[in-house]
């Protein structure tokens, strides 16, 4: 589901590029997990703008 999710988005098809789709949805999807580790880490998680 969250792949597709992506897909509509980012406004691409699936059958268009779907090596450069699958690379950038997989880098989106590593690199969003590292940011909250880091964001766990540094003990800023639960930071919060109003």
């Amino acid at each position: 589901k969250t792949k597709v999710d992506f897909l509509e988005i980012n406004k691409l098809n699936k059958s268009d590029h779907y090596d450069v789709i699958y690379k950038s949805y997989y880098f989106y999807s590593y690199f969003n997990v590292y940011l909250k580790a880091a964001a766990i880490n540094n003990q800023i998680d639960n930071l919060y703008f109003y």
